[in-house]
């Protein structure tokens, strides 16, 4: 079995003495708070230019690379004797330290490699376009209490079956037992919960994630199924379900969440453009902070989705265009999509499943079934123009005509066939189908229009409107100096009639059964 992950935040509810005395939980997280700047002032003060020298000497040198808080050891990283002297415990402080100062320093290096364009792992175009050699000059409020030894930060309870995470720590100079809760509906495939990592948030407050690890094995995967994505501009994911012959059995564009997500993203870009071109950056930059977090909302919701429905399909693989060969990946928010991939790869990783790309090429603007040039009538729309084609004069969805041209790529290469056997051969393989790990898929937008724009308002909405203008009609009125005038319209051949009467001479129109009459009162 391997292991896969879902982080999540508590926040403490209870600090408790070594003898079970109830502490005063505000006094003692900020003593916390000023052991996470502390740890934080002591990583940056050994972040400098030679770190970085020693570091891409030892990556080079091919020896193993041991954990941060080891790797700092052998590097020379060590607190000043007064800081020694001022922390009873000062190995764990130091092991934070260490830790802390090398992972940035890691980051720094790997940016640095990418300048110079001698990096040996993969690089998007975006992070070669954006990444900088400068060095770190504020870190992050950061500190891992799962490097600090066991006889100094240790989960003394069995969260999985209490209900709540007991952590015996060292806060300040003293031992303290912190109780956090934690929600066992939420992980009910969890074996172990790990030590958190402490930060802090922008509103001076103390942010504690753990992380659930789950086990994961190598379930039998669909051989007759495949859901393949084709991510887009207009639309944010067209997902399709096709099976070996190329036949589409379901199609879906997402959930509303997602459309309402994607659409306020599209609306907040707009704001930001137009913000910067007024010279208003500030107000911008706090947009785009929220816009940021929005675009994350959006592809962890998309990407459940995605995996949900290759569960329901006999846990069948999914298939992705592959873009990295787009060099302006800011444009359109492509990056978003590289967020899209990769929460779709971790929820597929839980229920053991897996991910695949093809390539992007012509997948849009040839015909699946005949690989001829299409001509698009307007956005969405495809036609097949080839006369020996059975689609000729056909009109096909743009992006779902894409995603089969993805599923008939992928299906082209075989790969299905040689993962099933590969799979079956591992020492991870189980026979046993898993139950989803992943949210349910949501409802898909009901009535998406032509051409799957809304373009009016949809038949719930108008039998609300409706009802807002009757409750209006038959509204009495206020009796505050306002008379009221009753009256009715009557229908004949076509033609309207009206009347207006005092409230004592309240009387229909017509007198013949076969006209319809509208009555009501209206306000002076």
């Amino acid at each position: 079995m391997s292991e896969t992950f879902k982080s999540f935040s508590s926040y403490p509810v209870a600090i408790l003495s070594t003898d079970g005395e109830i502490l005063d939980l505000e006094k003692e997280l900020a003593v916390w708070k000023n052991d996470l700047l502390e740890v934080t002032e002591l990583a940056e003060w050994n972040i400098d230019h030679e770190l970085l020298f020693d570091l891409g000497n030892y990556l080079k040198s091919g020896k193993t690379i041991p954990k941060s808080s080891e790797l700092g050891r052998v590097l020379g990283i060590s607190l000043p004797d007064e800081v020694k002297a001022e922390h009873a415990v000062a190995s764990r402080f130091e092991r934070m330290v260490r830790a802390r100062a090398i992972n940035e320093v890691k980051s720094w290096h790997a940016r640095t490699e990418v300048k110079k364009k001698s990096s040996s792992q993969y690089v998007s175009q975006g992070w070669s376009r954006t990444a900088s050699d400068v060095k770190p000059v504020s870190v992050k409020a950061k500190m891992s209490l799962s490097v600090v030894d066991r006889t100094h930060s240790e989960i003394i309870n069995d969260p999985l079956v209490s209900g709540a995470i007991e952590l015996k720590t060292v806060i300040g100079l003293n031992k303290r037992i912190v109780v956090f809760p934690f929600d066992k509906a939420r992980f009910p495939h969890a074996v172990k919960v790990t030590m958190p990592d402490i930060s802090l948030e922008d509103n001076g407050s103390l942010r504690f994630n753990f992380t659930a690890y789950e086990t994961v094995g190598y379930p039998d995967i669909s051989g007759e199924y495949i859901v393949t994505v084709d991510v887009g501009i207009s639309s944010y994911a067209t997902v399709s379900v096709l099976n070996r012959s190329g036949e589409l059995l379901y199609t879906t564009t997402l959930s509303r969440r997602v459309h309402s997500l994607a659409n306020k993203v599209k609306k907040a870009n707009i704001q930001i453009a137009s913000l910067r071109k007024q010279g208003k950056l500030e107000e911008a930059a706090f947009h785009r902070k929220a816009n940021v977090n929005r675009k994350r909302e959006l592809a962890i919701i998309s990407a459940q989705e995605v995996a949900d429905l290759a569960h329901q399909w006999d846990n069948a693989v999914v298939v992705f265009e592959d873009l990295s060969w787009i060099r302006n990946t800011m444009q359109n928010g492509r990056w978003n999509r590289g967020e899209f991939v990769k929460w779709t790869q971790h929820y597929l990783n839980q229920n053991g499943s897996l991910l695949f790309k093809v390539s992007a090429k012509d997948t849009s603007q040839l015909c699946h079934r005949c690989d001829e040039q299409v001509v698009f009538r307007g956005w969405h729309t495809a036609v097949c123009q080839n006369e020996k084609c059975s689609l000729v004069g056909h009109e096909q969805d743009r992006d779902v005509n894409a995603t089969r041209n993805i599923a008939k790529k992928f299906f082209a290469k075989s790969t299905l066939t040689r993962t099933i056997s590969t799979r079956r051969k591992s020492k991870k393989y189980t026979s046993q189908k898993f139950v989803s790990r992943t949210p349910t898929k949501r409802k898909s937008l009901k009535y998406p229009g032509r051409d799957r724009t809304k373009t009016g308002a949809t038949p719930s909405r108008k039998r609300l409107i409706k009802k807002k203008k009757q409750e209006v009609k038959n509204t009495q009125c206020s009796v505050g100096g306002q008379k009221t005038r009753y009256f009715s319209v009557a229908t004949d051949g076509g033609a309207k009639h009206t009347t207006s009467m005092t409230e004592g001479q309240h009387k229909t129109y017509s007198t013949d059964k076969s006209i319809p009459v509208y009555s009501g009162r209206i306000c002076q």
